[in-house]
């Protein structure tokens, strides 16, 4: 019986591939559009630093699938972590899997026991299984080293972080979807003065949003400096 946790996990996801920002990635993402119904390969690792999307194309791929009718699910494994090996347990009928954050499960021997079970039972009723992780699988730090064998087996992928001008067409790009007038000399000064992985951009994004709101204040450069000086951001 699956449980309700595990259902919980089944809701799409909110990324869509069509607005993921591939830049240098551009040929990973073509790679992985293709890997679904082409390519012979069980499991896609990709692996790279914060910021570069990993997440992003993981729930885009879901999505997809479900889209296409296909049933498939997205683990956040670090939100998830102490539930995870009663989840992997539940995945008989699930065809596509994708682990965000594989890495987090190293030295937990229960959970790297499941993940290579689960890689064993995906290839051999042909499903498919896509992973995320810091580092590449040979250097990652799993304990079984089948484990690391397995995802080797795959493609493996670096994502490679965006420069700032991707970045920068990606802040407007994601403003003007959520219908927030945010002035280039504005992006310009944040681009300047905080940090610059697209992780804490896209938050700093979802906090002007609800502040442009709730003060109804265009979001010019003193507002900003102003706002975001009141929240604990990196610069």
């Amino acid at each position: 019986m699956i449980s309700q946790l595990t259902l919980d996990l089944y809701r799409a996801p909110h990324h869509e591939f069509e607005r993921y920002m591939p830049g240098v990635n551009l040929e990973i993402l073509s790679a992985l559009k293709a890997w679904r119904s082409v390519s012979s390969y069980s499991s896609v690792y990709l692996w790279g630093g914060r910021g570069t999307g990993k997440s992003h194309l993981l729930e885009a791929a879901v999505r997809e699938a479900n889209r296409l009718d296909q049933r498939a699910i997205y683990l956040p494994v670090k939100t998830i972590l102490p539930n995870l090996e009663m989840i992997l347990c539940d995945l008989t009928e699930v065809s596509l899997v994708a682990i965000d954050d594989v890495d987090l499960c190293c030295g937990i021997h229960a959970n790297e026991e499941k993940l290579f079970h689960l890689y064993n039972e995906l290839k051999e009723r042909g499903g498919r299984l896509l992973l995320s992780s810091t580092s590449r699988p040979d250097v990652v730090g799993f304990d079984l080293q089948d484990l690391t064998s397995r995802f080797r087996e795959g493609l493996v992928y670096q994502l490679r972080e965006l420069p700032d001008s991707d970045k920068t067409e990606l802040l407007v790009k994601e403003a003007n979807i959520r219908g927030l007038d945010l002035p280039q000399s504005t992006v310009n000064f944040i681009m300047r003065n905080y940090k610059r992985d697209m992780v804490f951009l896209m938050e700093v994004l979802a906090l002007l949003d609800a502040a442009s709101l709730e003060h109804s204040r265009l979001l010019t450069i003193p507002f900003v400096r102003e706002f975001l000086k009141g929240h604990e951001l990196g610069t």
